[in-house]
């Protein structure tokens, strides 16, 4: 932060989520995020005072939200990386599901 004056002219923001589709909004980042796709469509939005800063989701962070180990390798570009992730289903997602079926199939 620059040198404080006199007056109150800064304030913090939380941070929040924007989802882009043609008609997406902005959510809070404890929420879980949205639908994933193969395309890039969330940005992160900060905001410090009067600055706002705006950037696209980087892949890493796009495999947490659907719940892959950090340690997950995905392969390609940055254009396929999120496409692979789009195209996933969210493992925990996955585990719960399967869980369930074993469970019906074991009564």
């Amino acid at each position: 932060m620059p040198t404080l004056t006199t007056i109150d002219a800064w304030a913090m923001i939380e941070p929040y989520l924007v989802k882009y589709y043609g008609t997406g909004g902005e959510q809070s980042t404890t929420e879980p995020l949205g639908t994933i796709t193969a395309k890039d469509r969330f940005g992160l939005v900060q905001t410090m005072g009067l600055d706002i800063r705006f950037r696209m989701l980087q892949p890493h962070e796009l495999a947490r939200a659907m719940s892959f180990p950090d340690e997950y390798q995905f392969t390609g570009n940055r254009e396929l990386k999120v496409k692979q992730i789009g195209n996933a289903v969210p493992v925990s997602l996955a585990k719960s599901l399967c869980s369930a079926l074993i469970a019906d199939y074991r009564a």
